[in-house]
């Protein structure tokens, strides 16, 4: 999967996340370039609890869409998303 970001900007937001403590990555690889990371303890649950946040929120706002224009809303969602997409 690809991010959506600059090479820069991925690389400055992974050292903020391994000096965090919440990613590891080895210093070296068998196999190109790219060095695999993954979570830690803490950083599984910093993202369990950004997880649980998102959808609080998520909620918090489709609750305050009228039941009738909810549908309506969703579909305007999923056009905004995929026009940032192209």
């Amino acid at each position: 999967m690809r991010a959506a970001c600059s090479p820069w900007a991925g690389t400055a937001s992974t050292r903020g996340l391994q000096e965090a403590g919440l990613l590891t990555r080895p210093a070296t690889t068998d196999r190109g370039r790219a060095l695999p990371a993954h979570l830690t303890d803490e950083g599984h649950r910093r993202l369990a609890a950004a997880r649980s946040a998102v959808y609080t929120i998520d909620q918090r706002m489709t609750d305050a869409v009228p039941e009738e224009r909810l549908g309506q809303f969703l579909a305007d969602l999923d056009r905004m998303a995929a026009a940032l997409d192209g």
